[in-house]
């Protein structure tokens, strides 16, 4: 019971809370528009609370108070309706937010100080005080230069505080009949006391009312003339109120429009994007077939070649054509060696019959380029290594230098023991290019394939180097 009795306490408190929170979010704008669709329903008091909290967060002051002072018109108008159909306290209570929304009007005040010295003098008449005291606060409040409204406050407030101080004495020894006797004539000490403010009040108000009368005299003139112009004032006022409600329904339209815009913009931009990309997935396309006919061809040509090498192969051709396919090699030396790489990859890497091999790499062991037979040879050494040596061996007896630097470099390549002995069966060679060529094989083999050569040829070369190095000043890194 406690725990929920708590919950119940601490309720409204959310509740204020969540309020606030919403209240918060709220901007200008949106209290502007709430408070002018509340004065269209008629709900003028939270249309005023609306409005004047939108100018707080700072809407525009005229646009604000050019519907304030619309509702300060029909405030003014009900006012005028209410008096004479003799609600009075009502006239009195709609002519004031109307003064307080709009105080420079002449017409609001003056009518509020008629209603509120009718107000205050009917309350004086039935000798209800407190009634009165609000209204003769106005009046103080809208004439403060009128020393009879100062008396009558005055006055009035007097007897109040004379009512609210009557004395009771408190019970004595005395018998009752002093008592009653007593009190008897506090009661009518009171009465005369209280009869000559009583009697000054009235004649104020006699006063007061003489000038009233001759104050409304001319009334019906001036009612007549104040209902001509609240019905023009209502005119205008039905025609402002036309007037916001079409900006209103401008404003609406105006909002979904630049929502279809904004909607038309993002379908288009979407639009474009989906045709640069269906762009691209096409130039995609197209570079895809380009690549794969270009690699079609290339291989195609390949093909070809290959095809005439395994012609000569398997199609029982005799040494005597193959000068033929010798004669099909590009004439370049760079397409010359990637032929001879490509048969040897595909063809001689292949091949287990060592006189077919040699068949296939004939025509490169007869080319006249050193570097194309050097190459052919170290091919051949998978095959037939003693005709592979036998070749690279007169190749490295030319008089050429370039001849003699091909077959050392193939040497190098070989990596076998038979080619690290020629090679150091020639390390007398004269020629300095040559004889760098020739270091740098051996070199080669002793840092890179030193496992694949025995030790004792391990030793040869580096006594060979180190005595080039000690001996022919050579300089081995």
């Amino acid at each position: 019971m406690k725990n929920i009795f708590g919950i119940f306490l601490i309720l409204p408190a959310i509740i204020n809370f969540y309020q606030f929170s919403i209240a918060e979010q709220f901007s200008a704008d949106d209290y502007f528009d709430r408070g002018s669709q509340r004065y269209a329903q008629g709900d003028l008091d939270r249309a005023v609370l609306d409005l004047k909290k939108s100018m707080k967060l700072g809407k525009e002051e005229s646009e604000v108070k050019d519907v304030l002072y619309e509702i300060s018109t029909v405030y003014y108008t009900l006012s005028g309706e209410k008096y004479v159909n003799g609600d009075t306290e009502g006239a009195f209570a709609d002519v004031d937010k109307s003064l307080e929304l709009n105080k420079d009007d002449m017409f609001a005040r003056n009518f509020l100080g008629i209603y509120a010295k009718e107000l205050a003098t009917k309350y004086l008449n039935m000798k209800n005080y407190d009634k009165a005291m609000p209204y003769l606060e106005k009046l103080l409040e809208l004439f403060p230069e009128e020393n009879e409204y100062k008396t009558m406050y005055e006055t009035a407030k007097k007897h109040l505080s004379d009512n609210r101080d009557t004395f009771q004495e408190p019970a004595s020894s005395e018998g009752p009949v002093q008592a009653t006797h007593k009190q008897e004539k506090a009661k009518q000490q009171q009465q005369n006391a209280s009869a000559k403010p009583d009697k000054k009040l009235f004649l104020l108000l006699e006063s007061r009312m003489e000038k009233q009368e001759k104050l409304l005299e001319g009334y019906e003139e001036k009612y007549k003339e104040f209902m001509q112009k609240q019905e023009i004032l209502l005119q205008n006022s039905e025609g402002k109120h036309k007037e916001l409600m079409q900006k209103m329904l401008s404003r609406v339209a105006r909002d979904r429009n630049e929502i279809a815009d904004s909607i038309s913009r993002e379908t288009t931009r979407m639009k474009q994007v989906l045709i640069f990309a269906a762009v691209i997935l096409l130039v995609l396309a197209i570079f895809s077939v380009v690549l794969v006919l270009f690699l079609a061809r290339y291989i195609i040509s390949r093909s070809a070649l290959l095809r005439d090498g395994h012609r000569h192969i398997w199609g029982g051709t005799t040494a005597q054509g193959l000068p033929d396919f010798g004669k099909r090699r590009l004439s370049e030396h760079s397409q010359e060696i990637e032929e001879l790489r490509i048969i040897e990859a595909e063809v001689v890497g292949r091949q287990t019959d060592p006189q077919a091999a040699e068949d296939v790499l004939q025509p490169f062991l007869q080319s006249k380029d050193s570097k194309i037979n050097a190459e052919a040879a170290r091919a051949l050494f998978k095959h037939n290594p003693t005709r592979a040596l036998n070749i690279l061996e007169e190749m490295e007896s030319s008089p050429d230098k370039q001849t003699r630097i091909d077959a050392i470099h193939a040497l190098g390549e070989i990596n076998s023991p038979e080619a690290v002995k020629v090679l150091l069966d020639n390390l007398n060679e004269n020629e300095m290019d040559v004889k760098k060529e020739l270091i740098r094989s051996l070199r080669k083999i002793n840092e890179l394939k030193k496992a694949e050569i025995p030790e004792y040829l391990q030793d040869k070369i580096e006594k060979a180097l180190n005595g080039l190095k000690d001996n022919g000043n050579w300089v081995i890194e």
